[in-house]
């Protein structure tokens, strides 16, 4: 059955896994950020050397 509202109106299951998505998505992105920095600090260059 196609109803209206369905379209609009999210039920609440869907957006909780919705919201649970993005949150190991944020993790996963602060992960690679972490990681992202550890190699940073191992580049001979260092913008931490230089000042």
């Amino acid at each position: 059955m196609s109803e209206n509202n369905s379209s609009q109106a999210t039920s609440k299951d869907e957006l909780c896994e919705k919201l649970r998505e993005l949150v190991v998505e944020g993790q996963q992105l602060k992960e690679q950020i972490r990681e992202t920095e550890k190699q940073i600090d191992l580049l001979p260059n260092n913008t931490n050397q230089a000042r």
